[in-house]
């Protein structure tokens, strides 16, 4: 067991320096959300630069001299030398007499204040007439992609490559107005597409930079297709509830059901002029449910098909009930260890049939979040039925 934390520079991918934190925590998931990272780190275990920090003020010339400085740094977790999580510091460290706690994110938290626009605009210059950012791409996953690579056009040089899978042909248009700056972020032009029925998941997973194994990182951009909308996987891990020397330490079943048979989505606009969309789940007779009607926000959405489409897919979700198992295994757990796969990944689960909430059936599951705390011989993964 071998786990390690550096602090990198954000828009190199450049290992700064290693260091040895009293206490730290990670995750790589949830699956389509931002991973988190968090570091309590002696002051005398931090590196210090010799590019002075110029005319910043005290705190701030501390955070540059010392490579902790918000958003310009960041932290990259490793266990065996494999990435786990990284991203940049993403908020002031919280300072205490002799330590400092850090708190990162993934590289999704840049994205997510990043705006998509056409161009870089001058100071004091109006956003064009007619500047939109049109797109197209095969699926969504290429046109996820083509949003990313724009936005690196326009804001510069970021460490993430291209890890999506081919265009299958399948037309996707989006048109976006400069002056719709409020719905325009990139992270969440990205997760709309992760939310509609079938839609890709998504993930930035860290790597080595090849020929640069330990000492510069980037980030690939991976996702579902259309054909599937479930990340590509090389291996399946099996988790085996039953195997009598098994790595498993604990086993904890969640479900959680807020049923409703009638769905009203609402996206953008005022008044009579305010998108609506409804959805009604075709099930609830037979199960003798009431009438039990619901509202979706979904009022950043300018766009009326979308807004359908997110009722819909919010509706099926309330159809049946979410059976959600976090599960602790051992880190060098020999089929589902925590260097060997990824949140987003599937695992193929033998169930303990005591268990009432999880299904009888050897199946795979999906990991939706996998976390830990370094130094730990164990971690957790939640699993989640596809």
């Amino acid at each position: 067991m071998s786990w390690s934390v550096h602090l990198i520079e954000t828009l190199t991918g450049q290992v700064v320096a290693r260091i040895g934190p009293t206490a730290a925590t990670w995750s790589d998931g949830p699956l389509n959300g931002i991973p988190e990272c968090k570091a309590t780190v002696p002051k005398y275990g931090l590196p210090r630069r010799r590019v002075d920090g110029g005319d910043l003020p005290d705190v701030l010339r501390e955070y540059w001299e010392r490579s902790i400085f918000p958003w310009s740094n960041g932290l990259l977790v490793c266990y065996d030398g494999q990435p786990l999580t990284a991203g940049p510091i993403t908020a002031p460290p919280a300072e205490k007499l002799l330590t400092v706690d850090l708190s990162a994110q993934g590289i999704e938290a840049l994205l997510n204040q990043w705006i998509v626009l056409d161009k870089n605009y001058p100071d004091g210059e109006a956003l064009a007439k007619g500047g939109n950012v049109k797109l197209s791409a095969g699926n969504l996953s290429r046109l996820a992609w083509l949003y990313v690579q724009q936005s690196i056009q326009r804001n510069g040089y970021l460490p993430i490559v291209d890890g999506m899978p081919d265009a299958d042909g399948t037309a996707n248009y989006r048109d976006m107005e400069p002056w719709n700056l409020q719905n325009n972020g990139l992270w969440k032009r990205l997760t709309e597409m992760t939310e509609v029925i079938n839609g890709p998941d998504i993930a930035f997973r860290p790597e080595w930079m090849p020929g640069e194994e330990g000492s510069r990182i980037r980030w690939r951009m991976v996702a579902g297709s259309t054909v599937s909308p479930y990340i590509g996987q090389e291996r399946m891990p099996r988790i085996d509830m039953t195997a009598p020397h098994s790595t498993i330490t604990s086993v904890g079943p969640k479900v959680a059901w807020t049923p409703s048979t009638r769905v009203y989505g609402y996206g953008s606009g005022e008044g009579a002029g305010q998108i609506i969309a409804i959805a009604t789940a075709e099930d609830s007779i037979r199960y003798r449910l009431p009438v039990l009607e619901s509202v979706m926000a979904d009022g950043g959405v300018d766009n009326a098909e979308l807004v359908q489409q997110h009722t819909d897919a919010d509706v099926a979700a309330k159809a049946k009930p979410t059976v959600q198992v976090p599960i602790s295994l051992a880190c060098d757990d020999p089929s589902a260890g925590v260097s060997r796969w990824w949140t987003g990944d599937a695992c193929m689960l033998v169930p303990d049939t005591r268990w009432w909430s999880i299904p009888k059936a050897t199946k795979p599951w999906r990991c939706i979040n996998r976390s830990g705390t370094v130094g730990a011989s164990t971690y957790t993964v939640e699993l989640q039925e596809d």
